[in-house]
């Protein structure tokens, strides 16, 4: 095993020696805030599955650093930035998501920019839900409002199953 102790005020990140990645590279940082990120989901809710930076089908002109299915009721994009975009790297990126929803493939997915936030758009100039944070906890009240409403809809649901059961007779 080796480490890479040349990351100052972080914490080492250790790696199998011979390493199958090169242990300087700048993409891991990328893959630790997407790591990151899925641990951040998990505190929240479950889901049914992610995919890592897969494409989605042939006619998809991005890749999702995560594609995850059924986290809070839900499929989500999640697109994890470590550095801060340009306005044409970030209309850009929209861009792509947005022709795929003129192609007709969304099926109610959720967009999340996730990192640096150093530009700021209209999520309402776009057909589909798209947000930008820091971090997942950015969303924990709107997670937490989710829930409760998801909690409420059960509960009115028990009470009118309990209320139809108990018909009496007489």
């Amino acid at each position: 095993m080796t480490a890479n102790t040349d990351r100052s005020f972080q914490q080492y990140i250790y790696f199998l020696n011979p390493s199958t990645i090169k242990t300087d590279s700048q993409k891991i940082d990328h893959h630790l805030l997407i790591n990151q990120t899925i641990i951040d989901m998990l505190k929240h809710s479950t889901f049914n599955e992610f995919q890592l930076e897969t494409k989605l089908n042939e006619d998809a002109e991005f890749i999702p650093d995560i594609y995850v299915k059924g986290w809070l009721g839900k499929d989500w994009f999640i697109e994890c930035q470590n550095s801060l975009y340009t306005i044409k790297q970030l209309y850009s990126k929209l861009d792509k998501y947005k022709q795929y929803y003129d192609k007709g493939y969304w099926n109610d997915e959720r967009l999340i920019i996730i990192g640096k936030v150093n530009l700021k758009f209209a999520p309402e100039d776009y057909p589909f839900k798209v947000k930008q944070v820091k971090s997942i906890d950015d969303l924990k009240d709107t997670i937490k409002q989710y829930k409760e409403l998801k909690y409420a809809k059960f509960k009115e649901t028990v009470i009118n199953k309990s209320d139809s059961s108990l018909k009496f007779k007489g």
